[in-house]
C-alpha cells in the first residue's frame, strides 16, 4: 500500500500480495451521533476487477457501497474514476470506521482486487431517534447470536451468548460497548 499520484490525483493505492483482501481504513472519533454515509472515488484495471467497494462500520451497523462496476484504468494511465457511496449507518458512540476494500476471488491472479481510492467524503444526515437506535441494537444482537449459533464448541458458544445477553440487558452505552 502506498500514497500515489495517478491520473492527476493524489490517491491511496492498495494491492494484495499473497492474501485474500486488501483494504485501507481509518477510525474517526468524537463525531456527532447520527446517520452517516461515506463516498469516495475508486478505480482499478479491468483484469483485476473483483468486488472493490467502500464501507462504514459503527458499533451498531455496517454499511457498504455497491462494488466498482468496471475496471476503467487504461494501459496509458488514463481512465474514469467511479464515485461510490455507502448506505446510511448509525453512529451512537462518536466512532465510525471508514475505508475501502477489494478481495481476490478463488483462482485469481496475485493482484486481483487492487484499487486506488481518493476524495473521501463523510456526509452527516442528522440524529437517529431512540427507536432507530434500539432497532439497530436489536438487529446487531440478532446477527451476533446467529454467528454464535454456528459455533460447534458448546463452552465457547455458551460464554458468547452470555456476553450478548449481558450487553442486551445493559442500560447505559458504556455497558453496551464493553
Amino acid at each position: 500500500q502506498r500514497l500515489n499520484y495517478v491520473q492527476g490525483r493524489v490517491c491511496w493505492n492498495a494491492w494484495r500480495q499473497n492474501s485474500s483482501d486488501v483494504a485501507v481504513a481509518t477510525t474517526l472519533t468524537d463525531i456527532p451521533n447520527g446517520y452517516y454515509t461515506v463516498s469516495a472515488e475508486m478505480i482499478t484495471q479491468a483484469d483485476y476487477l473483483s468486488n472493490e467497494h467502500l464501507y462504514a462500520s459503527s458499533n451498531l451497523q455496517d454499511a457498504v457501497s455497491p462494488a466498482l462496476s468496471a475496471g476503467n484504468w487504461n494501459d496509458d494511465n488514463t481512465g474514469e474514476w467511479e464515485y461510490l457511496t455507502t448506505e446510511k449507518v448509525i453512529v451512537n458512540d462518536g466512532k465510525l470506521t471508514i475505508g475501502a476494500l477489494g478481495s481476490a476471488v478463488d483462482g485469481s491472479t496475485n493482484q486481483m482486487g487492487w484499487f486506488c481510492v481518493t476524495n473521501f467524503r463523510l456526509m452527516y444526515y442528522g440524529e437517529a431517534t431512540a427507536e432507530e437506535i434500539a432497532a439497530a441494537e436489536k438487529a446487531r444482537f440478532a446477527s451476533a447470536k446467529d454467528q454464535v449459533n454456528g459455533i460447534h464448541l458448546a463452552g465457547d458458544k455458551a460464554a458468547l451468548l452470555d456476553s450478548i445477553a449481558e450487553a442486551e440487558a445493559a442500560k447505559d452505552l458504556e455497558m453496551v460497548n464493553r
